[in-house]
C-alpha cells in the first residue's frame, strides 16, 4: 500500500541537491508513451540518489502519469526515500505529493506539465520505481 501526504516541507532547495545527471526533461507529444524510472530499474537504486523528471505536454492536454510498479522503502512520513509528484508542474517540487511503500499509482496534472522526483536517503536499502508518462486530453 503507498503512503501518501502532501510535503509540504520539502525542502526548497531540492534544485540545488539535485544530482547532475539524473534531471530530465521531455516534450511529451501525442500517442507517445515515455518511460520514467529510477536509476537501474529494473535492479535497485543505489543510496543517496536525487532525480528529477519535468514532462510538459501539448496546450489543451494534460500530463499523466502511470506507475504499475512502486517499491520503495517504507517509512514513517517516507522520511528515507520518497517519490515525489507535483500534479501543478513546480520543477522545485516544493508542494509535492510523496509516495513510498509498494503500490501503484494514477495522477493527471492540473495543466500541462508535470514533475516527478527521487529523493533518497544516504542509508537506503535501495528501491526502484516505473512509470509511464503520456498527453491526455
Amino acid at each position: 500500500m503507498i503512503f501518501k501526504t502532501l510535503c509540504f516541507l520539502l525542502a526548497v532547495n531540492y534544485g540545488v541537491m539535485q544530482d547532475r545527471n539524473c534531471d530530465f526533461f521531455q516534450n511529451v507529444e501525442p500517442n507517445q508513451i515515455y518511460s520514467v524510472y529510477s536509476p537501474g530499474y529494473p535492479r535497485n537504486y543505489t543510496p543517496g540518489v536525487q532525480c528529477r523528471w519535468y514532462g510538459v505536454c501539448p496546450n489543451g492536454y494534460h500530463c499523466r502519469l502511470d506507475c504499475p510498479d512502486i517499491n520503495l522503502p517504507r517509512s514513517n512520513m517516507c522520511s528515507m526515500d520518497r517519490l515525489l509528484i507535483s500534479r501543478t508542474g513546480d520543477p522545485q517540487l516544493s508542494s509535492a505529493e510523496y509516495y513510498c511503500g509498494r503500490g501503484t499509482l494514477s495522477v493527471t496534472s492540473v495543466a500541462q506539465r508535470l514533475s516527478i522526483g527521487l529523493s533518497t536517503s544516504s542509508n537506503s536499502t535501495g528501491g526502484r520505481f516505473a512509470c509511464e508518462l503520456r498527453a491526455q486530453q
